[in-house]
């Protein structure tokens, strides 16, 4: 899925439309049975709400944190 999310980088971000449009489209995908979705946008992250119903999103940044710990990698370049 793309969405057309609102400015996030500008000099007024308005968090609070950021926060509804994904939560939106989370459920949207939870609605169409999606199993699992990951968001290709890191800033977009900065956004999520703690808890996601239905857990369904593969969270990109803890995922490469827990590959690089599980290798013991300590100095990676990302």
């Amino acid at each position: 899925m793309n969405y057309p999310f609102a400015d996030m980088l500008g000099e007024e971000v308005n968090r609070n439309l950021i926060i509804e449009q994904l939560k939106n489209n989370i459920s949207n995908l939870i609605a169409n049975k999606v199993s699992f979705a990951a968001i290709a946008c890191n800033t977009l992250y900065g956004f999520l709400p703690s808890k996601i119903e239905g857990g369904i999103l593969v969270h990109i940044i803890e995922e490469t944190k827990r590959y690089l710990d599980e290798k013991n990698w300590k100095t990676p370049l990302i």
